[in-house]
């Protein structure tokens, strides 16, 4: 753009590779308004980088933009884009505008939490930023491009990671807005990012285009709790993040064993999910295996716990917010596993059955409020089968 917005003035790019013209094209051909530019992998005949598609892209700053806007090509914005990301732009004008959460993995699920606490952004989770749609002030889209020409080495091609760091040595916390203002749509398709076909289909955690507004995104965030279930899409297993550092970083464990850890007492929770898969047995035994169910009831429990006391809708009411981010909870597991549509079927078919999970855990809470209060973390560290580094 340079598309006005409000105070601000946004210039929007498109990093793609060559091969998928098209869909960049097609992605500025409907959306005028915001005057895309689209810039391509300036070595496309070398090893497909998405960090030297990047370098590219955050430079290219409009000569009278106060923000700057860089898409993937193969995203879908959300109706009314121009006016939401205005907005969110306006509440949050010097920090860095994360418009997209997958639907597997911690940050998923701190933007799962903030939906149910009913706040509209979260923190990134993890020691990547989601690169599928972000703004950044005139002032970090340039430093980071700057960034990117003075710190890459040979070998390296995320983006995501360097960004956080660069955002990090700034003193920015990004923060994803939710819902999410854009999806990630395509799957199966040559891209900047290596092994795309092999990650599956990575769609929001909760998409706009999904849940009933409005949206008031001049609410604070939601802090980072301190743990952090979530299902894993590389293992099928009830992982939780606890232990968390100053850089982002976790220890990773078996949500069972970090739980029993804390001091929870489990022991009612087997026969209940028992009986709540005896209920919902007849259509979810034909998708799934008991087993997992049992990684994914236990996932939306222990996020059930993870929420405050008598925060998430103490009316007892249930925005379709609410019911969006339970079954996408179900979907990004199986990401590598069914197609699209067998993931829209399932994710209506099991929402319900989380949702049981969910109130059982947020119940649980408040009924052993003690080893919720000052876990020692130290010590859950040494009771549990620990792992550290990249994202289990």
């Amino acid at each position: 753009m340079s598309g006005a917005t409000g105070l601000s003035t946004l210039s929007t790019v498109v990093m793609a590779h060559p091969s998928r013209r098209a869909q960049a094209e097609g992605l500025r051909g409907r959306h005028p308004r915001l005057d895309i530019s689209v810039v391509f992998d300036p070595e496309p005949e070398g090893p497909p980088s998405a960090l030297r598609t990047a370098a590219v892209a955050w430079s290219r700053v409009g000569p009278a933009a106060t923000h700057h806007l860089v898409l993937q090509d193969d995203v879908t914005l959300c109706r009314g884009f121009e006016h939401l990301v205005t907005f969110a732009i306006g509440t949050r004008p010097s920090e860095a505008i994360v418009l997209f959460s997958e639907w597997s993995g911690p940050t998923g699920q701190v933007g799962r939490l903030a939906a149910l606490l009913g706040r509209t952004w979260t923190p990134v989770a993890e020691h990547s930023v989601p690169p599928v749609g972000i703004v950044l002030s005139r002032e970090l889209a340039l430093g980071f491009a700057d960034f990117i020409s003075s710190t890459a080495r040979p070998g390296m091609d995320r983006d995501s990671q360097l960004l956080y760091e660069y955002l990090n040595s700034a003193g920015v916390v990004p923060h994803v807005c939710v819902p999410n203002l854009v999806e990630h749509d395509l799957f199966a398709t040559s891209s900047i990012w290596p092994g795309n076909v092999t990650k599956g289909l990575r769609r929001s955690m909760c998409f706009a285009d999904d849940v009933a507004g409005p949206w008031d995104f001049r609410a604070g965030p939601s802090a980072l709790p301190p743990f952090i279930p979530y299902h894993s899409y590389k293992s099928l297993s009830a992982m939780t993040a606890f232990a968390r550092d100053a850089d982002n970083h976790w220890r990773y464990g078996h949500t069972a064993e970090v739980l029993a850890a804390m001091g929870v007492d489990l022991s009612g929770l087997e026969a209940e999910f028992g009986e709540s898969l005896a209920e919902f047995s007849d259509r979810l035994g034909r998708l799934v295996s008991p087993a997992f169910l049992h990684e994914s009831w236990l996932t939306a429990a222990a996020l059930g716990m993870s929420v405050p006391p008598d925060r998430m809708h103490p009316d007892g009411s249930r925005p379709s917010v609410v019911s969006n981010v339970v079954g996408t909870l179900v979907q990004g597991p199986l990401r590598r596993v069914l197609s699209a549509t067998a993931l829209a079927h399932l994710a209506e078919v099991a929402e319900p059955f989380l949702f049981a999970g969910l109130t059982r855990g947020e119940q649980l809470r408040r009924e052993q409020a003690a080893a919720f209060a000052d876990p020692d973390w130290r010590r859950v560290g040494e009771r549990v089968s620990v792992r550290k580094g990249v994202t289990p």
